[in-house]
């Protein structure tokens, strides 16, 4: 399901960001729930957010009702259902692909607690470098062969 809605919001960015987002050793699918369309590969993920790669420019503001397959059951569960908004997005240094930011529309206590037990179980590295600059979103050299 996806509508658009207005904010007044500004998006945040790397400097005000309050939760640290953690990267996943899986590129998982991120499916809309109506259309069943992949919107893209989940590449890293917190309490208040979620950022993805995608084929595609995601606009702004667009509201997804979106389905995330687990690699393997966590915390029980085998999928994870969300609400989530599109706060931005660009195009990723890597051709043909866009990185878009998203916030959690409505999250419960036990979706925060199965996005917790993921990045404990599935988290590589932290998504900020020393430096407090933001890594490249993806390395995609596993698919595009560069």
């Amino acid at each position: 399901m996806k509508k658009k809605e207005r904010s007044t919001e500004h998006s945040p960015t790397t400097e005000n960001r309050t939760v640290e987002r953690c990267r996943l050793v899986f590129y998982l699918r991120l499916f809309d729930q109506e259309s069943k369309d992949i919107i893209g590969h989940l590449t890293d993920i917190s309490t208040a957010g979620l950022m993805l790669v995608s084929v595609r420019p995601i606009e702004k503001n667009t509201i997804y009702a979106v389905r995330l397959i687990l690699p393997k059951e966590v915390a029980g569960r085998t999928e994870l259902l969300l609400k989530i908004r599109c706060i931005w997005c660009r195009p990723d240094p890597i051709p043909n692909f866009h990185i878009a930011g998203f916030n959690f529309v409505e999250i419960d206590l036990e979706q925060k607690k199965l996005i917790d037990a993921l990045t404990e179980e599935f988290s590589r590295e932290e998504s900020l470098a020393q430096d407090n600059s933001e890594r490249p979103a993806c390395s995609l050299t596993h698919t595009t062969g560069r």
